[in-house]
């Protein structure tokens, strides 16, 4: 019995992942609407690019009803530029508020394109997201990492500012899943998903 619950379960995840595949998703332009700065998660050592929850919102409710599941959402929509870990590695040499107070006037205006719909599952979990480019962003983190290294005269930091794959979290069943690519690679399609 118990085996034929986790045959059906995994039978129902790959049938998502497989429906994720056969269709073309949209999201409205206003996902590139110019938004307020954040420091929403400066506490655990985030830098964030806010964007519009509202196109994302209705992104991951169109996934809902053409997959026939509900996603959990945050409530709000970002681009995580620095993450928890990240920050833990640089943090003896610069503080999130050096961060925050460097870079608040600049993130909001750096640009980024929309990719495609990404996705991702593991233990019985799966994630849906927009994956995203930006040179801009990039940027940006390599600028984390000079302020880092001027304050760590000479200590080592463990922090590759080139490894970065931007996204937005749509929503998922049970939880993110962090330390595996977001990236195009993570999309059923490179035109799984429309700006309109």
């Amino acid at each position: 019995m118990n085996k034929f619950f986790t045959l059906t379960f995994l039978f129902c995840l790959c049938s998502y992942a497989l429906a994720l595949s056969d269709h073309t998703y949209s999201l409205d332009r206003s996902i590139y609407k110019a938004m307020p700065y954040t420091d929403i998660y400066k506490k655990q050592g985030v830098l964030a690019y806010n964007v519009d929850f509202g196109p994302v919102n209705a992104l991951k409710k169109s996934i809902e009803d053409i997959l026939d599941i509900k996603l959990s959402d945050r409530g709000e929509a970002h681009i995580t530029v620095l993450t928890p870990p990240e920050y833990k590695k640089i943090s003896p040499h610069l503080s999130a508020h050096e961060i925050h107070l460097r870079f608040k006037d600049e993130i909001q205006r750096i640009p980024f394109s929309v990719k495609c719909l990404g996705q991702l599952s593991e233990k019985g979990n799966t994630v849906y997201y927009v994956v995203i480019a930006s040179e801009g962003l990039i940027e940006i983190r390599k600028k984390i990492l000079e302020m880092a290294k001027e304050n760590a005269q000479n200590a080592p930091i463990d922090f590759d500012p080139i490894k970065f794959y931007p996204h937005i979290t749509v929503g998922f069943i049970t939880g993110d899943i962090h330390d595996r690519p977001k990236n195009v690679d993570s999309c059923s399609s490179p035109k799984n998903l429309i700006i309109k």
